[in-house]
């Protein structure tokens, strides 16, 4: 069941599927159970985080109590389980509960900082108003080249 774009609930019908959007975004498989007060905790973290990177990541949220296969076939040892996969493959993870700000360290490696997002955004900005011809248009153009130059040349 998908929860929305960023957030899908996995099982043995779209386990497959889940994996191979690996492919174009990392996507963090979380292993949980609805017995455990630390799964519940790291799974709000987990959507708190997925909403701030929606479309730059998938959570892939598994119920070991319900898909239990799902959970024998990665091994699981205990709840809450975290995975990463990219590329198709498992890269990185952890076992146990995490606090927001751990979480985010261990994505940083993985997600692009919020200065790249900022950049990409400026970048999306410039190529919608590229094709438009009025002089304000324009200003914001030249100002969106401007901010873009300064900050390559301040962190250079």
């Amino acid at each position: 069941m998908l929860s929305n774009a960023h957030i899908t609930d996995v099982n043995e019908t779209n386990l497959r599927q889940v994996i191979e959007s690996s492919m174009q975004v990392p996507v963090v498989f979380f292993f949980h159970s609805a017995q455990s007060p630390q799964c519940q905790e790291l799974g709000a973290i987990l959507e708190k985080v997925a909403a701030d990177y929606a479309g730059m990541m998938i959570l892939a949220r598994v119920n070991c109590d319900t898909e239990q296969m799902i959970a024998s076939q990665f091994g699981l040892r205990a709840v809450p389980t975290t995975y990463l996969f990219h590329q198709g493959q498992p890269v990185d993870g952890f076992e146990g509960p995490q606090n927001e700000e751990a979480v985010r360290n261990f994505l940083a490696k993985f997600l692009p900082s919020e200065s790249e997002i900022k950049t990409g955004q400026a970048i999306e900005l410039i190529l919608s108003l590229i094709h438009i011809s009025e002089p304000t248009r324009q200003a914001e153009i030249s100002y969106a080249v401007f901010c873009l130059k300064k900050k390559k040349t301040k962190y250079s």
